[in-house]
């Protein structure tokens, strides 16, 4: 089938890009790329066995090593749009264990400009903007709050009763990135509004990676059994009071939410999997009919179930981020499904979700890809007009985004 018969490839290509969720890092840590680090700090380093959400792996220095890992992988949608990025930036025509080592190379020349990666992302993504969870220093906008904006993750609270909590799945603790008084429970919160207050410019949502720790099935708890916790050693607190603490934060945080009239970005599914399927978020959502959920990834697998909660809940909007990436296939019976299922279509938006623009660059070609694809269906089908896709295509890349985040 002909894609761009219409002219929807067209206009999808040049179409700009408001990023809703990115992980990249400070100007300093791209100069340091090459294309070893470029597929360490990528979903394509999860794929060697037994590194899933623990640290990520390449290949060794050897053509045979590399070639062997490459035949494993060259098949992963992670890997697949990479390539096309890293094909598309640096215009080799593959990657393969003869050229690795010219790849590298020519990677690490170009980020000795230290605005190499924002280039990148204007030029080759065509991102206008995009929302950063620059998770081990909350509110952060790497310095460029032109083109920057911030999420505020919340989870390192969730989980910061004491000073020597392990704090959330990466490991922060509250003390790491606030200095305030925190000798109580309401010390403890209005750390949290202090911190806000201080980064108010920057922050356009809050952010929840409980997924990957804990159920989204956040009870809610009284105070009175929040503050028997606070301040106890890690050691002398079950699970079950953990977990109680943490659900008391999490709403907690949807009271601050309400108040600042701030999205709550949520990742769901392909967490701790078992307690991350978005249904399981019901609950919260009917509840909270004034706070508004993002749910992240499609909450892939579980696709159908976001599209139902956003049909029955006028406060649910739906993120396809990273699902591309994970399989471009769902991604396209995601968007399919959500086009015609949800009552606005003002409730989708995108993210790449990628710590380097090279990858950044890919994911926004495979988020192309599919709305191209599924737009050009539903033409061909007779579901749509083509000027009803045209409206479309400026909603999913950027317009969406833009009346959610900007203040």
């Amino acid at each position: 089938m002909n894609y761009d018969k219409y002219g929807l490839n067209t206009m999808i290509q040049h179409t700009p890009i408001f990023s809703t969720h990115e992980h990249h890092r400070e100007d300093d840590f791209h100069t340091k790329l090459n294309l070893d680090e470029v597929l360490r700090n990528s979903y394509v380093g999860w794929l060697s066995p037994g590194h899933y959400m623990s640290q990520s792996s390449v290949p060794g220095d050897s053509e045979i090593e590399r070639k062997r890992w490459l035949d494993t992988v060259r098949t992963n949608s992670y890997f697949v749009w990479l390539e096309k990025s890293i094909n598309k930036i640096y215009q080799f025509e593959e990657i393969n264990e003869k050229n690795w080592d010219d790849i590298s190379e020519t990677i690490s020349k170009s980020h000795q400009d230290p605005s190499f990666h924002l280039d990148i992302l204007e030029k080759e993504a065509k991102y206008k903007r995009f929302v950063v969870d620059y998770y081990w220093d909350p509110g952060h906008n790497l310095s460029h709050p032109d083109y920057v904006s911030s999420a505020y993750r919340m989870d390192s609270w969730l989980f910061g009763f004491h000073s020597e909590c392990a704090g959330d799945h990466e490991n922060v603790n509250p003390r790491d990135i606030s200095d305030e008084d925190m000798k109580d429970l309401d010390a403890y919160e209005d750390a949290i509004r202090s911190e806000l207050d201080k980064k108010k410019e920057e922050v356009v949502a809050f952010k929840c990676t409980a997924a990957y720790s804990r159920s989204l099935s956040f009870a809610r708890t009284k105070r009175s059994i929040a503050e028997k916790i606070f301040g106890r050693h890690p050691d002398q607190v079950s699970e079950e009071e953990k977990m109680a603490f943490s659900n008391y934060m999490f709403h907690f945080f949807l009271e601050v939410a309400r108040e600042r009239d701030l999205p709550i970005q949520i990742h769901t599914g392909l967490g701790k999997i078992s307690g991350s399927n978005p249904m399981l978020l019901e609950p919260v959502i009917a509840n909270n009919p004034d706070v508004k959920f993002v749910l992240f990834h499609g909450g892939f697998p579980w696709i159908y179930e976001t599209a139902g909660l956003a049909h029955n809940y006028k406060n649910v909007y739906l993120d396809i981020n990273w699902l591309p990436l994970i399989s471009t296939k769902a991604a396209e019976i995601a968007l399919h499904t959500y086009l015609e299922v949800i009552p606005s279509n003002s409730h989708i938006s995108w993210g790449g979700d990628n710590w380097t623009s090279e990858e950044s660059v890919g994911a926004s070609m495979a988020f192309r890809h599919v709305v191209t694809k599924v737009l050009n269906d539903k033409i061909d089908n007779s579901f749509y007009r083509l000027k009803d896709a045209e409206d479309l295509i400026e909603k999913l890349f950027f317009r969406n985004a833009e009346e959610l985040y900007i203040r």
